[in-house]
């Protein structure tokens, strides 16, 4: 396809054919006879540079992470600690609200101190505190903070106040402990109707890493004829009354540069269940989901990493773009279809979500060498 025109550079540095453009956002569609085509060749000062094409800035690349799994454990079970530190879970949440008892809350925190202080598989180590509301909830920031915790999860939230005053404790407990002011992120699970509506708010409140969508309550909270999960449902796999929850949740988080992750399947022994229930939430955006049982985290990170056919797209749309660069080619075909800059990011983020992928992948394998890593 020829066209002509004089090249106008846009606030990317990318530039557009004037003849027949219309320019939408910071890219631009190029209309000619009875076809619509993106312009997708760089500015001839980015072709004179050299440097790679890409629509992945660093600042989303800086905070891409692999939350693809993560598995919830009893802070007060040192067996279980121990097995979940050496899982292959991308993230480990140690719980201290409805897995520990009243009584033995002061042993979980004195039990997880112990088991944080040792090496763990995971990149990330989260502990979801008591309620909010709680008289143990401070001491539970406190503890948590000091036994070197990544991040916080908060249950039940269902609006940013919640969350700054959580933060509020988390900055004293920095300061107590002695670690850096900012440090200690926080996980917002949200699993209420309040939680729902006010998902743009909890997204954008201080410290938010991650969304953790949670459904029983929710559906309790919808009066659903009957919430219906795992192998109970009698509608098939697919959580359909959840599925505005899902895209409420996804767009928010994603506004904000979060993540969000989803509550997995609840009969974990169903494997294609959980294959089948994690594939509609990759689908959807989550960036992972939570385990019920061991077992699933292989399901789970394979499902919310990119496939071998994800990747081969993702390169030959990037390939494509790059010798269109160098050929100062206007318009870009891949398998005989159009490709703009929403296709070009997501392949970007396939790629960068793969190096991570990778890295991971090296490091379990290096571990598996020193000792069993728990997949069942």
């Amino acid at each position: 396809m020829e066209a002509a025109g004089v090249a106008v550079d846009n606030p990317l540095g990318w530039s557009v054919l004037s003849a027949g453009v219309e320019i939408l956002d910071t890219r631009a569609i190029l209309t000619t006879a009875g076809c619509v085509a993106v312009v997708v060749r760089p500015s001839s000062a980015l072709r004179r540079s050299g440097k790679p094409v890409a629509y992945l800035n660093e600042s989303d690349r800086g905070k891409l992470r692999l939350r693809r799994s993560s598995l919830i454990t009893p802070g007060d079970n040192e067996k279980l600690l121990a097995k979940t530190a050496r899982s292959v879970a991308d993230v480990c949440i140690v719980d201290w609200e409805d897995g520990v008892v009243p009584s033995r809350k002061a042993a979980a925190r004195e039990i997880t101190a112990a088991a944080l202080a040792t090496e763990w598989a995971c990149a990330e180590r989260v502990v979801r505190t008591s309620s909010m509301d709680g008289a143990g909830f401070a001491d539970d920031i406190r503890a948590a903070v000091a036994a070197g915790a990544d991040s916080i999860m908060l249950p039940k939230v269902e609006n940013a106040a919640q969350i700054v005053r959580a933060s509020e404790l988390i900055g004293a407990a920095e300061r107590e402990s002695g670690r850096e002011h900012g440090s200690v992120e926080i996980w917002a699970l949200a699993e209420t109707v309040q939680s729902v509506q006010n998902a743009d708010e909890i997204a954008a409140a201080p410290r938010m890493t991650c969304l953790l969508f949670g459904g029983g309550d929710l559906g309790a909270d919808m009066r659903l004829k009957r919430i219906q999960l795992g192998a109970n449902r009698t509608l098939g796999i697919h959580r359909y009354e959840y599925f505005y929850a899902y895209s409420r949740m996804v767009t928010a988080a994603r506004a904000e540069g979060v993540d969000v992750v989803v509550t997995g399947f609840t009969s974990f022994a169903d494997l294609e269940g959980s294959r089948a229930d994690a594939e509609i939430s990759a689908q959807f955006g989550f960036t992972g989901a939570l385990a019920i049982n061991p077992r699933q985290l292989p399901i789970y990170n394979e499902v919310f990493a990119p496939s071998d056919a994800d990747l081969n797209w993702a390169n030959a749309v990037l390939d494509a773009v790059e010798k269109a660069a160098r050929d100062e080619q206007a318009v870009v075909v891949v398998d005989g279809s159009m490709v703009d800059g929403p296709f070009i990011r997501n392949a970007q983020h396939i790629r960068a979500l793969q190096d991570l992928v990778d890295g991971k992948r090296a490091a379990d394998e290096k571990r598996l060498a020193e000792q069993p890593v728990v997949s069942s």
